[in-house]
């Protein structure tokens, strides 16, 4: 008995639901602003301090995002199509938590601590994991 990969014992369909959900989540990103990491890495690293400023930047540059998000889930759930919903609302509560993590990383590498900033990448990367996992068993 051999192992295979988990993408030849999917379906066509399940495949394509979860290169579907990819799509979304890419194509609302560009609703929040992709680019606050590096401002926020460069003036950390001139020495402003940018806590109060970050936080409503943040929040403001992702409320397109999980709002937009939310309105497809409900659009698909009202449909029927509750694997597309769950896969939406997701999304509009991962797509602020990565953002937040990114920015957060940029300050502590414009602030020079990059210990923890490494340590913080491996957690947002096994939280990434978990939760894609998780995901995968329920659908």
């Amino acid at each position: 008995m051999s192992a295979r990969p988990s993408w030849q014992t999917t379906s066509p369909n399940e495949f394509g639901i979860y290169k579907y959900l990819v799509e979304v989540g890419l194509l609302l990103s560009f609703l929040s602003l992709t680019g606050l990491a590096n401002a926020i890495a460069q003036a950390a690293a001139r020495g402003y301090n940018l806590l109060q400023i970050t936080r409503r930047e943040f929040l403001l540059s992702n409320i397109l995002v999980t709002a937009s998000s939310i309105v497809l889930a409900g659009y698909y759930f009202i449909q029927g199509n509750n694997i597309l919903a769950l896969g939406c609302a997701a999304i509009s509560i991962l797509q602020p938590l990565i953002q937040a993590f990114n920015n957060n990383q940029a300050l502590l590498n414009g602030n020079g601590n990059f210990r923890k900033s490494s340590s913080q990448r491996l957690l947002q990367s096994l939280f990434v994991t978990f939760v894609i996992s998780i995901t995968a068993v329920i659908t």
